[in-house]
């Protein structure tokens, strides 16, 4: 069973990513003085008084012209109305609904249109009266109860007063507790600005959630959301578009590369998608670094594979080309897929599922010290220095990367081709082709014979 998903909602600029912030304790949406600044929808598993329940921070709703929709300002650009459809649509899933509203200006006509919406909706709501630091401040906003939402809450994002006490009435209207869900693999949708990450996340889920548009940086925040395929359990974490520090101007801009950079760290598994047009860039292998570096699960997604001109041999001609680039890195699979037709992109999440299962392997030490045994018969380590190299055994420290220790007498006078060496025939002999792995030599000195 899922966990209860409690949605904020509310006009641009009312307070409530500081609010979203303050619930969770942890610096996760965007804030900035610009009105409608969160432009996506963020999720965070948050715990209160026993009770787990997903936090959802969402856009600034500004009501658009619409037949049924009658009330509030008439705003029809592209991006107001996509917030427009993300926060129906964070409504719709919504458990429980919190309205934020400002003190400081009033209950405002798109307070009520949005008010009689989520009577309509039929969802458990609360009405928090944002900003509102005194007794003075909490008595003048009483007029806020006309919105018909029940006695208002009265906090202040700012300060944490009564965030307490909204947690509290959080809690109390939360359904029934379910049953967790079990353990899930986290994925992360990682690459360039406007390669196609947000549209891809779209597709696996089944629906838009993320913010599209042509414009570079569209996605401005990280989304952590779960879906199952298969009965196995994903978690997407889609990321805003890595750029180099250099080239980051805007504060909001430079919060969110920070953030898609720790995503890598959050993941297990990383699509890290490019631009089938602009090809394999240094940009992209920088990303593949930070990737590998912390011996993640890397796929290359090569998008917009619908644009290409192409025959039975181009793709495995690409393919080739980005391994032959991607030098260590050549090992990751590499799959082409088109986000806007869809082609292939069924195949993503079983790949992962897959490549997963590899990388969370063990191998006995029996079968490894064998296996080492072989491989030295056939190709012995190379003398170095005069000294005669011997690998003695070997045994798996860890999963989640493999983790493989060789014990040697002479570990650092191994050459870097033999390592490279061992690591390929791990790769093809023990079953961990496609994944990273985490590979170490000790010193241990040669056996005294008897």
């Amino acid at each position: 069973m899922s966990v209860p998903i409690v949605a904020i909602v509310g006009r641009p600029n009312v307070g409530k990513s500081t609010l979203f912030n303050r619930l969770i304790k942890k610096r996760i949406a965007i804030v900035h003085d610009q009105p409608g600044v969160t432009r996506d929808l963020n999720y965070h598993l948050a715990n209160w008084n026993r009770r787990n329940f997903y936090l959802v921070d969402s856009g600034g709703y500004i009501p658009g012209s619409h037949p049924d929709r009658g009330l509030g300002p008439q705003d029809t650009g592209e991006i107001a109305q996509l917030v427009r459809e993300q926060v129906d649509t964070a409504i719709q899933q919504a458990d429980l609904v919190v309205l934020v509203t400002d003190v400081q200006v009033g209950a405002q006509e798109d307070e009520q249109y949005l008010a009689r919406m989520l009577q309509r909706s039929g969802k458990p709501a609360i009405l928090a009266v944002n900003k509102v630091d005194s007794e003075k401040e909490e008595a003048d906003a009483a007029y806020f109860s006309r919105l018909g939402l029940g006695e208002p809450v009265y906090v202040s994002a700012a300060t944490g007063r009564g965030s307490g006490e909204l947690l509290d009435e959080i809690a109390k209207k939360l359904p029934k507790a379910k049953e967790e869900k079990k353990k899930s693999i986290p994925v992360a949708v990682v690459g360039r600005p406007n390669v196609g990450k947000s549209s891809l996340v779209n597709v696996l889920l089944g629906k838009q959630r993320v913010l599209v548009s042509p414009k570079p940086g569209t996605t401005r925040d990280a989304i952590d959301t779960e879906l199952v395929r298969d009965g196995q359990i994903f978690t997407l974490i889609d990321t805003a578009g890595l750029r180099r520090r250099a080239k980051v101007k805007e504060d909001v801009e430079f919060y969110s590369t920070l953030r898609a950079l720790a995503s890598v760290s959050r993941a297990e598994v990383c699509f890290l998608v490019i631009d089938a047009m602009e090809g394999l860039t240094g940009q992209d292998m920088s990303i593949a670094s930070e990737i590998l570096n912390q011996h993640k699960i890397l796929i290359w997604v090569v998008n917009k594979w619908d644009l290409v001109e192409k025959d039975e041999k181009t793709a495995e001609k690409y393919a080739d080309a980005i391994q032959k680039r991607a030098g260590e890195f050549s090992f990751a699979p590499v799959i082409f897929i088109s986000a806007l037709t869809k082609q292939r992109t069924s195949k993503l999440l079983p790949m992962a599922a897959e490549l997963y299962e590899i990388w969370s392997k063990r191998i006995t030490t029996s079968k490894l010290n064998a296996f080492l045994e072989e491989i030295t018969q056939v190709q012995p380590p190379p003398a170095a220095l005069g000294r005669h190299i011997k690998l003695y055994y070997g045994t798996q420290a860890g999963t989640r990367p493999p983790e493989i220790v060789f014990f040697s007498n002479f570990p650092k006078l191994l050459a870097d081709s033999y390592k490279r060496y061992i690591l390929n025939q791990l790769r093809e002999q023990m079953g961990f082709d496609g994944v990273p792995i985490k590979l170490s030599f000790k010193a241990r000195r040669e056996p005294r014979k008897k």
